[in-house]
């Protein structure tokens, strides 16, 4: 890891552990851009690792429960539906 992908600019707004169908660059571990990257937002990765999920059976329980992890991350970041919906438009 990891797979990085990259705004207009050339920065980088996404890191994968697998390459994507929208990104073939992969970058070391300690490579500034990812260190920097990383640096954004230390505690949204800290709580998403640390937060075990429950032990549900019902895939629906598990979705719900991860889609409300998400909200609360997007919230934090105050991403928004409008915000979403020009991600990967061209400019």
């Amino acid at each position: 890891m990891p797979y990085v992908s990259r705004d207009a600019d050339g920065n980088i707004n996404g890191m994968y552990e697998n390459e994507q169908e929208f990104t073939s660059e992969f970058l070391p571990e300690n490579d500034p851009a990812v260190v920097a990257f990383k640096a954004q937002a230390p505690e949204l990765v800290s709580e998403a690792a640390a937060a075990p999920l429950s032990m549900a059976t019902d895939n629906t329980s598990r979705i719900d429960e991860l889609e409300a992890r998400l909200a609360a991350v997007e919230e934090k970041l105050g991403i928004t539906p409008a915000t979403l919906s020009t991600v990967g438009t061209p400019s």
